[in-house]
């Protein structure tokens, strides 16, 4: 098998735990080679399959190919191979596959079982890869998306409109009235002075 696809293997191995069938053959296929076949060791026992997942990380290590974790903040200690808290049925094991009683160890499950068993301190152990998720920093943009800004446009209520209201019928009948007065005016002035001038010339007459 090449380096490449066993380290991205047993990568995968160590940060999930888990092992597809497929890959399950191969790694054991190239620990058999590293180290010989197993003979009659029980080949489904977390112990053995701790040790291959070792070994192969080793034999990575030493061709420049470092296997880590950065993902599970809580591991078994390598050495010890797997844990069994007092009082439960349940195997926790760091890798390998689940069946029966043999169960994966969680971040959730190592802090809960800290938390009320702090003595396992010592064997459920921070792992030394483990990156803390990292915080977006304080600038980071606050720009709106433009599926946020079509949204913010379709629901903008419409301008108020600013234009004058047209007169009531009240005041627009003033002007009208103003003009119609007018108009008398200046009709009465102009029958005054034809009455004058009427007199006038009757006067003449006479």
């Amino acid at each position: 098998m090449e380096l490449t696809e066993l380290h991205r293997i047993v990568s995968q191995w160590y940060s999930t735990g888990l092992l597809s069938a497929e890959d399950r053959q191969a790694v054991k296929i190239e620990y058999a080679r590293l180290v010989g076949e197993p003979g009659e060791r029980c080949q489904t026992c977390a112990s053995f399959w701790n040790d291959v997942l070792i070994t192969l990380r080793i034999h990575l290590k030493q061709n420049q190919l470092p296997v880590m974790s950065k993902s599970r903040k809580w591991m078994i200690r390598e050495d010890s191979g797997h844990l069994q808290v007092v009082g439960e049925q349940t195997i926790y094991i760091n890798t390998g596959v689940e069946q029966g009683v043999v169960k994966l160890l969680t971040d959730e499950k190592a802090e809960a079982i800290l938390k009320k068993y702090p003595e396992y301190k010592d064997i459920i152990v921070r792992n030394p890869d483990y990156e803390e998720p990292k915080k977006p920093a304080n600038g980071a943009s606050t720009a709106k998306s433009p599926a946020a800004s079509n949204r913010a446009k379709t629901t903008a209520k419409p301008a108020t409109s600013t234009a004058p209201k047209p007169a009531t019928s009240k005041n627009a009948a003033e002007p009208a009235d103003q003009a119609n007065a007018d108009t008398k005016e200046a009709t009465g002035s102009v029958g005054d002075g034809g009455e004058q001038t009427a007199t006038t010339a009757n006067s003449a007459t006479e």
